[in-house]
């Protein structure tokens, strides 16, 4: 059973030190937008959008794994959660945005992206179901969740957990924008499911080329599938030293969103 609360006035946090890059705090902070919630699996954060549309798309943002935990604040003090729900983003597309956080139960502490262990995290199927059950809840809660407009996006074991849910859903999503990511199942099903890849070319972390095998298949099969690596000069360019960091340049990338927003599920 979902539990949510009201946003609050956010509390002074540590940002996630894994996803420094990306940790500037806006004007108006993502703790102060997002309500808390939680079920029996997990804690989240829901925005829920100010607007008179009839339906309302919503994006599932999965974070790193720097910020695993039960706090409910760690996964949402980056810009990464922020970008979402700016004024300016929320005019052009308004939208639900929910940003679970994973319970560091379902991993194993100081992994890396690639870890054995972390095949588990989000993609345990525990977790994936208490997601996609959170989804259905929002949506029974709020009449104007438009369900042929779900989105789902994350950055690293972010977006492992990305490629697992739309590998275990395939026919739920609109869209799916997976960063630095990785994966070791089977593509097969995501052909008609339009994804935006987004890597470094020199990722140390998840090495680019665990991406770009899934876009050659995909391809491949004849897929909807697109990927931006980004060069050294693309990371200086956006402010970048970490070549894992594709994330900022992402979520800064008004071309991404307008593309996703535009997807609509068959």
């Amino acid at each position: 059973m979902i539990q949510t609360e009201e946003p609050e006035a956010a509390p002074e946090e540590e940002t996630d030190q894994n996803e420094a890059a990306s940790a500037e705090r806006t004007e108006v902070s993502a703790e102060e937008l997002y309500a808390k919630g939680s079920n029996d699996v997990l804690v989240y954060r829901l925005f829920t959008p100010e607007t008179e549309e009839e339906k309302v798309p919503l994006i599932l943002y999965l974070h790193g794994a720097g910020a695993i935990g039960d706090d409910n604040i760690t996964h949402i003090t980056t810009k990464d959660a922020a970008s979402f729900v700016t004024e300016e983003m929320q005019e052009l597309h308004p939208c639900y945005v929910l940003a679970p956080q994973l319970p560091e139960r379902y991993t194993a502490a100081g992994e890396s992206p690639t870890d054995e262990q972390s095949a588990k995290g989000w993609t345990d199927e525990e977790v994936q179901e208490a997601l996609m059950e959170t989804i259905e809840e929002i949506a029974g809660t709020n009449g104007n969740v438009d369900m042929d407009r779900i989105y789902i996006t994350g950055h690293s074991m972010g977006a492992l957990g990305v490629w697992g849910m739309i590998a275990a859903y395939p026919d739920v999503f609109a869209a799916a924008v997976p960063i630095s990511g990785l994966w070791d199942g089977s593509v097969d099903d995501l052909v008609d499911l339009p994804i935006w890849i987004f890597h470094g070319e020199k990722d140390e972390v998840v090495p680019v080329d665990r991406e770009t095998m899934l876009r050659d298949r995909l391809e491949e099969l004849g897929g909807n599938v697109r990927m931006t690596i980004y060069t050294d000069e693309d990371f200086a360019a956006a402010g970048v030293t970490d070549p894992h960091g594709a994330n900022v340049p992402t979520y800064s990338n008004q071309e991404m969103f307008d593309w996703m927003f535009d997807q609509k599920r068959n």
